[in-house]
């Protein structure tokens, strides 16, 4: 038997995409910055700098896209939240509906710092090609986790007076 999705869930689906897209594009800008414009030589100065040839210090120095895909990924977070709650699924943020987002996203963190280290160790890929299909993988779970657990049981925000 086909699924039948009405016309509302399909409208949903898009504006989620929509969101994602646009969480997606921030987090692509912020990688491009931190790879091409500060670059791994000026990320190993700065950590030579601080953390001199400590511990801390030696893991940084080989971590640099994995520093990076942290800092870009917080920021599409917040993208993510505000974005989901008003415009994909019309529901009020509250503090229930940000811890749960934030679990799906550190999880969905953990998952694609870990996709990019398998693939940079086990098949010596560096750059884009670890982050890019870390992110994609980690987006279709982070979309099942939100639309039925995340965003679920929230209240609907009010409709817009005309």
């Amino acid at each position: 038997m086909p699924l039948m999705l009405s016309k509302r869930e399909i409208g949903k689906m898009l504006r989620f995409l929509v969101v994602g897209l646009a969480a997606t594009l921030v987090d692509l800008f912020v990688t491009f910055i931190c790879l091409t414009v500060i670059g791994v030589d000026n990320y190993l100065a700065v950590v030579s700098s601080i953390f001199g040839d400590s511990s801390l210090g030696d893991v940084l120095k080989v971590s640099f896209e994995e520093v990076v895909s942290v800092v870009a990924f917080g920021i599409a977070f917040f993208v993510s939240f505000f974005g989901h709650s008003s415009f994909s699924f019309h529901k009020k943020r509250n503090l229930s509906v940000l811890l749960r987002l934030l679990t799906v996203n550190v999880g969905a963190l953990l998952l694609r710092v870990l996709i990019i280290y398998l693939i940079k160790t086990l098949l010596g890929l560096n750059g884009y090609a670890p982050v890019v299909t870390a992110m994609v993988i980690v987006t279709a779970i982070s979309y099942v986790l939100s639309r039925f657990w995340v965003f679920n049981k929230a209240q609907d925000l009010a409709p817009k007076a005309n």
